[in-house]
């Protein structure tokens, strides 16, 4: 899962290019009709306002009660404004639900934003299995990294 990280970290600059750099999550699929999707459908409502008005430009949620609950995160990044954090968290939902489609769990990389839903509650848990990597100059034909476990 470590190089996993490190590809995902390396290929954010470019995620905005054509298709978003996504992950379909842990393999649990669910039903179009089912509780769960109508609980993603509540936090999709909110998510995107409440990221983009947010003055961190972060937003969490929490949808729907065990064993249906959904939980959703979305990050803008910290130097675009609120309508363009807006445009992207709803464009990442969208996305999320075409390239993973009926996924339980699901990651979408933008340059400007991030969102991430699951039926995991990953906004209560900590991940000590976490790589850092700092780029410590222009990715050229050589990429010189900083690896911190």
């Amino acid at each position: 899962m470590s190089t996993l990280a490190i590809v995902l970290l390396l290929l954010l600059p470019f995620a905005d290019a054509q298709s978003p750099l996504h992950i379909c999550g842990n393999g649990v699929n669910y039903n179009s009709n089912s509780s769960y999707h109508s609980n993603l459908d509540q936090l999709w409502t909110t998510l995107p306002n409440n990221a983009s008005s947010n003055t961190t430009l972060f937003a969490t949620g929490t949808a729907g009660t065990a064993p249906d609950t959904a939980y959703a995160l979305a990050l803008c990044r910290g130097d675009i404004n609120a309508s363009a954090c807006n445009d992207c968290v709803p464009t990442g939902i969208q996305d999320a639900q075409q390239l993973c489609a009926l996924s339980k769990d699901a990651t979408v990389y933008y340059d400007s934003c991030i969102l991430h839903f699951s039926n995991a509650n990953f906004l209560a848990t900590i991940d000590d299995d976490v790589d850092l990597i700092l780029l410590k100059k222009p990715i050229s034909s050589q990429v010189e990294l900083a690896l911190f476990t």
